[in-house]
């Protein structure tokens, strides 16, 4: 790290005046640090002006408040190197490689001979930090630029080839956005990095080139969690305009270094532009069979053509933990419809795998009852004529142009308007009852039942992004986008039918998350967001919330009992039946047979989240042998989050010949 850079004098009003920063870029297996001080003027080049410093290093953790935590890895003598001999070169040397990530360099003085001259305090200087690190990085993160999507796209499965060592991993990471941030760095012939006004001023023959890029602006989804192995579907948020990889390479110290040879991320054409779906009503009895409907809302594009939406004819519900699923009923309608308790189509009536409409309609079960369903439409469902579902048509934006809207999408206000950053604050416009816009002073001038609406506009800082409203503020209609230039001329979308399914299941787990995809026969699932699709019910989003249960086993059975494990066929097993609730994550659950004198006879144990579970015990103890007659002690134990009562439940089983 060469810097030359003139620190400030020590003061301690102002600690962090003195003070330089660097990132690495990328994290490293220190061994020693070296610094080299520049020579003062003031002593003819011959004596160093660094009087003490204080060298911190960090692998990058940060503290609660998001600030990176360092150490100190210089020695307490250099913090006064004037006391230590006065030496233009200083060594680090680390007791053990330490990962580093950033460096924090601290000048605690300058030199002291120009001030005993009678001139200025000689500011401290540093001419180089050298750092010195066998083997390859601790870690390296690698990211993409910003891909461009070829249009709104559903995300597949995320792919690599890489060579992981012993020692060293690898984690692949992905983003998405609509909105491009535009970034313009200006630099003179030299080189140096000039701001846009200076480089404007410069003569011709003095200015250097102008360098544009693209970094993710407003809305973009946080980095996704690790993806564990190649052919993971990707997490981010899919149907946006752009794409970014990060690839973070992780090597132990001394370890061959991990080598990334292709990253791929595999697109699909959407069925739909968006597709939500809710849940209703969310409160289910715990660990009873219980009804619900699943409402799911596709919205499709009609224009432009070249990306208008495919609609799908297949649909697919699952849920986390899995739950045995049954469907009872489909429906197909626009809302207004389903309100006028008048649906376009139900299909109610079971033939086999099938579900008919009064019309013979069918809706292929492929799979009616198990931990999925899965259905097949005789049709392709698409947008709702317009007299049931308006469209909703957009502008295309561009850098520059203002919007009454945050990026989230929401209307702005005076209080949200004032909160923007001062780059972004756009104009204010005042407006009559007529809808004509008007001068401040004239609209206050007016009486209060004259008066229109204020609109307040954000300055769009970035490209990529589209609005359903015109430069007035005022909605954009159908003559409205016509009028638009072409190139200004954005989407036009529209809602497809609601699909309501009503279904039955039995749950053991509050918190329960039902899971909904769609598509066209054979294409890649699209998986819907819950959110609040309906006005028809006061649902939203696709949890659960089960209620209700004492313990976390309950509902034990045991049948046949008593049981004769003679093999003849007859009563041989004893089924163990019960209800595990409570339990999210895999945890151990155990049948123990003991005798009556305590003594333990057989153990079975698997690993099990909440659900009806069954274990069988075949009259043999751990040794093989068959247990003699009698009456023995059923008891299941279940290990439970922690604070969870009632886990264990014991019954008496006869055993007879």
């Amino acid at each position: 790290i060469t810097t030359f850079y003139k620190h400030s004098y020590y003061r301690e009003t102002l600690p962090t005046d003195r003070l330089v920063q660097t990132d690495l870029g990328g994290t490293i297996w220190l061994q020693e640090a070296r610094v080299i001080s520049t020579n003062s003027s003031a002593t003819r080049g011959r004596g160093p002006t660094l009087r003490g410093y204080i060298l911190r290093a960090s692998s990058g953790v940060r503290d609660a408040e998001g600030r990176i935590k360092f150490r100190q890895i210089s020695s307490a003598a250099h913090e006064r190197n004037i006391d230590i001999g006065y030496y233009q070169y200083l060594g680090e040397t680390l007791p053990a490689p330490s990962q580093v990530r950033f460096l924090e360099f601290l000048a605690t003085s300058g030199n002291p001979v120009a001030a005993s001259a009678g001139s200025e305090f000689t500011a401290p200087g540093v001419a180089e930090i050298m750092l010195y690190s066998e083997g390859p990085p601790a870690e390296v993160v690698l990211e993409s630029d910003v891909i461009h999507m070829p249009s709104r796209v559903d995300l597949g499965s995320v792919r690599w080839e890489a060579d992981t060592p012993p020692g060293t991993s690898l984690e692949i990471r992905t983003r998405t956005g609509d909105q491009l941030q535009r970034r313009i760095r200006y630099y003179d012939s030299g080189g140096g990095e000039k701001s846009e006004k200076d480089w404007n001023r410069l003569l011709s023959f003095l200015k250097g080139p102008s360098d544009t890029t693209f970094a993710p602006g407003a809305g973009w989804s946080s980095w996704s969690q690790r993806y564990e192995v190649p052919g993971d579907r990707a997490t981010s948020p899919p149907l946006r305009r752009y794409l970014q990889i990060q690839a973070r390479l992780i090597a132990e110290n001394g370890a061959e270094p991990p080598s990334l040879d292709r990253v791929s991320v595999d697109f699909h054409d959407p069925a739909v532009r968006e597709l939500a779906a809710e849940v209703w009503p969310r409160d289910v009895r715990v660990g009873v069979l219980d009804t619900f409907e699943i409402y799911v809302h596709p919205t499709l594009v009609e224009l432009p053509a070249s990306l208008a939406s495919p609609g799908f004819d297949e649909i697919l519900v699952g849920s986390q933990p899995p739950l045995d699923l049954e469907l009872l009923e489909v429906a197909v309608g626009a809302e207004t419809e389903f309100g006028q308790e008048q649906p376009y189509r139900v299909y109610d009536h079971r033939d086999g795998d099938r579900l008919l409409s009064a019309d013979g309609d069918a809706v292929e079960l492929a799979r009616a009852l198990g931990d999925s369903l899965h259905m097949r439409f005789s049709e392709t469902l698409l947008v709702a004529p317009e007299e049931l579902a308006p469209r909703s048509y957009f502008r295309a934006l561009d850098e520059g142009d203002e919007v009454p809207t945050r990026t989230d999408g929401t209307l702005l206000n005076a209080s949200a308007h004032e909160s923007l950053p001062e780059a972004e604050k756009g104009s204010v416009r005042y407006f009559d009852l007529r809808g004509s816009e008007v001068e401040q002073g004239d609209w206050e001038a007016l009486a209060p039942d004259e008066r229109g609406p204020v609109r307040y506009f954000r300055i769009v800082g970035a490209i990529g992004d589209e609005t359903p409203f015109d430069a007035l503020g005022d909605t954009l209609g159908a003559d409205d986008y016509r009028r638009l230039p072409t190139s200004a001329r954005g989407s036009v979308v529209g809602a497809g039918r609601l699909v309501r399914l009503r279904v039955a299941a039995t749950v053991f787990l509050n918190g329960t998350e039902l899971r909904v995809a769609a598509r066209r026969k054979d294409a890649p699932w699209q998986v819907g967001e819950p959110g609040d699709v309906t006005g028809l019910t006061p649902g939203r989003g696709l949890t659960l919330s089960a209620r209700g249960s004492g313990g976390t086993v309950e509902q034990v059975s045991l049948s046949p009992n008593p049981f004769s494990p003679n093999g003849d066929g007859i009563n041989d097993v004893l089924r163990v039946e019960l209800s595990l609730f409570r339990v999210f994550a895999p945890r151990p659950l155990k049948l123990r047979i003991h005798g009556l004198d305590g003594s333990v006879v057989r153990v079975m144990e698997r690993d099990a989240v909440g659900g009806r579970h069954v274990f069988e015990w075949d009259g043999l103890d751990d040794d093989g042998g068959l247990v003699p007659p009698g009456l023995y002690l059923a008891q299941v134990l279940a290990e439970p989050d922690a604070g969870v009562s009632g886990t264990t439940r014991t019954r008496v089983v006869h055993v007879v010949y």
